[in-house]
């Protein structure tokens, strides 16, 4: 017989260097493209949790339709400014501190990590007054609150910075909470819709009589004036999740090299010399995480004016919304300051070495859903993309930590 060994030898050579290769390939990966890569994998999460949502939905959209009042809330700090009174979002949502939420009510509670004693004693006092409760959080195999239906967001946290229990990580887990909430949003609304009714869902106030769209249905949460017909299971859901993939892929395809320069720009600023302002409903509350790095001051304009004092040391990220901050990226051209800046919109004339525009990957409208028969397209990709985009340039900053 022929000697196998030698062929063998040959293999594990062959395998080693084709192995080598791949690892010098995932090198090769920004650190912000495997955050990207992460947070898609938490959406897939989502996906997988979708009979769950959709069957926790149907019973509150019965509780909704009967009377009861819709509730968000819980330790993760924002997830209640993210949900309630957002474009895009439900007219009839409430946030849960300081309310007594009582029985037919409905109550979305959400925490990054698993439930806590105190969690448990929160959600068992609500099981007991009879209110309908749904947790957003990972499923843990030593706890079960009591909860009617629990969306398992998935065990990983973040994006590692460094190694060790004290490492600072990029969170996904916050991030994925955010559209899960709006994954069973969707489904709601279609679980509404079989029931004969379609719930009030706010405008932009950045679109045309937006505002004015809206005060005609404050205070109501259902409509009176539009026929919608029923929308079947999983048809929104699945459609909001599709568009934040779409997005997020787009992200990595067109904008990874601005973002990738953003973070050496905030690798490289002087301590204390990078500043965020930032536009949006779960800002600031969702980068003061106490697991992630705080890089920036956090800063938000005020009547919409962003009053910047900048040395050309310094960096400014700017997270905002629809219209481009043009005066912004006016005194970036005049100061020398580092400017990345991310808006629907892009300011005129911002080519410049110092300036780099970051183009978010969702429309002016905010909505990511169109519903047949409904006014205006709903269910907001802003929070949750403006987000990854922010912890993308952070993660980037630490390109040599990250394991």
């Amino acid at each position: 017989m022929n000697n196998p060994r030698p062929h063998r030898m040959i293999l594990t050579v062959i395998l080693s260097l084709i192995f080598s290769a791949l690892a010098g390939a995932q090198e090769k990966n920004p650190s912000a493209q495997v955050y990207f890569s992460l947070l898609e994998q938490g959406l897939n999460q989502i996906r997988g949790q979708m009979p769950v949502i959709v069957e926790s939905a149907e019973p509150a959209a019965r509780l909704l339709v009967a009377g009861g009042h819709l509730y968000s809330g819980g330790p993760q700090a924002d997830f209640a400014p993210e949900a309630e009174g957002r474009s895009g979002g439900l007219m009839g949502m409430r946030p849960l501190a300081g309310a007594t939420p009582a029985r037919g009510d409905v109550v979305l509670y959400a925490r990054t990590g698993p439930a806590t004693d105190l969690d448990e004693q929160i959600l068992a006092k609500y099981k007991a007054d009879g209110v309908y409760v749904v947790a957003f959080m990972p499923r843990s195999s030593d706890r079960t609150p009591a909860c009617d239906a629990l969306i398992d967001t998935g065990s990983d946290q973040g994006l590692p910075l460094g190694e060790g229990a004290d490492a600072k990580i990029c969170p996904i887990d916050s991030i994925v909470n955010i559209a899960a909430m709006w994954t069973w949003t969707a489904e709601l609304t279609a679980a509404c819709t079989r029931l004969g009714r379609m719930p009030v869902l706010y405008e932009s106030y950045g679109m045309p009589n937006g505002r004015q769209r809206d005060e005609k249905y404050t205070g109501r949460t259902f409509h009176d004036d539009m026929n919608v017909g029923p929308v079947s299971a999983q048809t929104l859901g699945n459609a909001y999740l599709d568009s934040l993939e779409l997005s997020l892929r787009r992200i990595v395809a067109q904008q990874l090299p601005a973002i990738v320069t953003a973070g050496q720009w905030l690798r490289e600023t002087p301590a204390g010399e990078a500043q965020c302002w930032f536009i949006g409903h779960m800002f600031p509350a969702h980068f003061q995480d106490s697991r992630a790095p705080q890089p920036m001051r956090l800063d938000t304009p005020i009547n919409g004016q962003v009053k910047v004092k900048a040395g050309r040391d310094a960096l400014v990220l700017f997270v905002g919304y629809q219209q481009a901050p043009q005066q912004l990226v006016d005194l970036a051209k005049t100061d020398g300051f580092r400017l990345a800046y991310m808006s629907v919109t892009r300011a005129i004339g911002d080519v410049a070495d110092n300036i780099r525009y970051i183009d978010p990957a969702w429309d002016l409208p905010d909505a990511a859903v169109r519903i047949e028969g409904y006014d205006i397209p709903v269910f907001p990709p802003s929070g949750v993309l403006d987000a990854a985009i922010y912890w993308s340039i952070v993660a980037q900053a630490h390109a040599g930590e990250t394991p």
